[in-house]
């Protein structure tokens, strides 16, 4: 199959199909195929295949499998909105970088943040992999996993990012028993973060995250910060309880 820097050039078509479909201008494959530059058949033949597995329905509009990919995701959305007002009042409180990760695969992904008020911060990119098996988000993430999945874990991520595991190695029991993980330096060596976690069904769906420069993250610090994370991790637990799409 053809490729165009890299990329498969009928899947980047589709793509760009789907997107022109969704800014809600263009309804028929003669404007489609006007707008991205494509043959009318090209047009066809992509919105049938779209159409006959699931993609979109007869009407152009979200067809059942389409759905059924946005479902994974929408608790990760929700949980984007829930938390936002925990992250503000975060950052009013200690000036520094609130952020929410989740695991996906053996990376953690920052889905949603609040940057600090500081001139020198930590800033986090929203959407980007990063480590699981450094970091405190990191260690939140894997604690509660089960040990041969936690191994596997660690292993595909250090494989994946070429950064060794830290040493000494985490206290999995520890972080469980005590609910929260610090790390100075670990993955930056002038960053420093705290990290608690967020339970949806008794399970660790994501961690709550304060970070930013290791010389303001005094031992007294961090003990307000671990303080005010499980408060806030707390509410935003409870928020989901009454919200129906991520219980």
């Amino acid at each position: 199959m053809r490729t165009d820097k890299n990329h498969v050039a009928v899947i980047a078509k589709m793509i760009d199909l789907l997107d022109t479909l969704t800014s809600g201008d263009f309804v028929n494959p003669t404007m489609l195929a006007k707008e991205l530059q494509l043959p009318r058949t090209t047009v066809y033949r992509i919105l049938k295949t779209l159409m006959d597995k699931g993609v979109l329905t007869e009407e152009y509009q979200p067809g059942p499998r389409l759905l059924k990919w946005v479902s994974r995701v929408q608790p990760q959305l929700s949980l984007e909105r829930l938390s936002r007002p925990s992250l503000e009042r975060l950052v009013r409180e200690f000036r520094e970088t609130a952020s929410v990760y989740v695991r996906i695969g053996a990376s953690r992904v920052c889905i949603v943040r609040q940057e600090g008020l500081e001139d020198v911060r930590h800033s986090v990119a929203v959407g980007v992999p990063m480590p699981l098996h450094v970091g405190s988000a990191g260690r939140i993430l894997l604690a509660w996993a089960a040990p041969h999945e936690r191994q596997d874990l660690v292993a595909a991520s250090v494989n994946a990012t070429q950064i060794g595991e830290s040493h000494p190695l985490p206290d999995w029991s520890r972080i469980q028993a005590q609910g929260w993980a610090v790390t100075l330096g670990e993955r930056d060596p002038i960053l420093a973060s705290v990290s608690v976690p967020i339970f949806v069904n008794q399970e660790v769906h994501a961690a709550l995250s304060i970070s930013g420069p290791k010389q303001r993250f005094t031992q007294e610090r961090v003990t307000c910060m671990i303080h005010s994370l499980q408060h806030e991790a707390r509410l935003i637990e409870h928020t989901i309880q009454d919200f129906p799409s991520m219980s």
